[in-house]
């Protein structure tokens, strides 16, 4: 990316949340309660338990309980945000969040002092240059960034620097096709459930019917984000020539994604539209488990590998 398109990514980015919610409706499929549910069942082998919580236990076997030096590749807008949480309970000696979003940035430091929280640095990072310290972290995580960054080889290889000894790195990401550039066979399936789902679950944020989803234009894509998923079908190529991979799950979102984008809501509503959601979310398991589909999503944890 040149500087003019990571200047439209930052400012994209400043303003993450409406990419998520909008007017307290959700667009976003992964924050479904049920969808939540069938994420933390494929990562961590119960529904109610998520994936942070199932990681630090890993964490903790490995390093101990206390004075951990953490690292976030990217940075999430929340209130409080993971690493506040993380570091809430007292595990954590500093954590440091990278992004290249300024403002966010700033807005996540104002909530972390406000409560009181100072051992956590937020820190202007372009990932795609980003140079990390030597042997320092404990734990490095990465929850929705990776798909945005062009030169995988470089932040892996940074990554692996980066950790200690026994150290954890988590990611949790988007490994579909680059460019959202959905195969046929997944377009296929997404409009003929289209098709025969009622109306009312079609209606998206601004008013229009959901009636067919066809292949985004990729000019579109571009202008839009720049940086949106760019390389993202090459991220575990890079994730294992550079990492230790210790765990590697599955997660699906390959018919959900691409279904539910601006319409989820609708199923938020309803005992009828929890059922309906419970159906969605049993045939894209099957239809992964049965490898019709791959699945573009995916929960990894590695360790450090010795160069």
């Amino acid at each position: 990316m040149d500087i003019d398109e990571r200047d439209r990514v930052a400012e994209l980015w400043d303003h993450s949340q409406e990419q998520y919610r909008r007017d307290d409706r959700v667009l976003y499929w992964e924050l479904l309660p049920a969808v939540q549910r069938y994420q933390n069942e494929m990562m961590t082998g119960d529904a109610e338990t998520g994936y942070f919580d199932w990681t630090l236990r890993e964490l903790e076997a490995r390093t101990g309980n206390t004075g951990l030096r953490g690292l976030s590749i990217g940075c999430n807008e929340g209130d409080p945000a993971c690493e506040m949480i993380l570091f809430e309970r007292g595990l954590f000696e500093r954590i440091e969040v990278v992004d290249i979003a300024e403002g966010l940035l700033e807005r996540q430091q104002g909530i972390a002092r406000s409560r009181g929280i100072e051992g956590i640095d937020y820190l202007c990072r372009n990932l795609n240059a980003i140079e990390i310290e030597p042997d320092v972290y404990d734990f490095i995580w990465a929850v929705g960034t990776v798909h945005h960054v062009e030169r995988l080889d470089h932040l892996f290889d940074q990554i692996n620097k980066g950790l200690r000894s026994g150290g954890l790195f988590m990611m949790r990401e988007y490994i579909g096709p680059r460019r959202l550039q959905f195969t046929d066979r997944q377009l296929r399936i997404v409009n003929e459930i289209l098709r025969i789902l009622p109306e009312p679950y079609k209606k998206t944020a601004d008013g229009r019917i959901k009636h067919h989803l066809e292949r985004y234009d990729i000019e579109a894509i571009k202008a839009h984000d720049p940086s949106e998923s760019i390389r993202s079908d090459e991220i575990m190529h890079f994730a294992a020539k550079h990492l230790d991979l210790i765990e590697v799950a599955e997660t699906g979102g390959t018919i959900l994604h691409p279904l539910l984008s601006d319409i989820a809501f609708n199923f938020d509503r309803n005992e009828a539209g929890a059922g309906l959601i419970e159906g969605l979310i049993l045939l894209e398991r099957i239809l992964i488990g049965e490898k019709v589909l791959p699945s573009d999503y995916v929960f990894c944890l590695a360790g450090k590998t010795m160069k």
